[in-house]
């Protein structure tokens, strides 16, 4: 397993836990190297977070 992927993971878990922060733009982009390296698993909670982002809560 790649340094860029571990980091890659480590991010998307603490996204998806809320424990961090990230523009739109950054998890789209850890998003995609998710789904190209075979994370299907990890890359679907971060979908649900782009969803969330996008959506209006007022």
């Amino acid at each position: 397993m790649s340094l860029p992927l571990v980091l890659a993971r480590c991010s998307a878990r603490s996204l998806i836990n809320h424990s961090t922060s990230m523009d739109l733009a950054g998890v789209l982009e850890l998003h995609s190297m998710l789904i190209l390296e075979g994370e299907h698993e990890l890359a679907a909670g971060l979908q649900d977070l782009v969803y969330f982002m996008l959506t209006d809560h007022d």
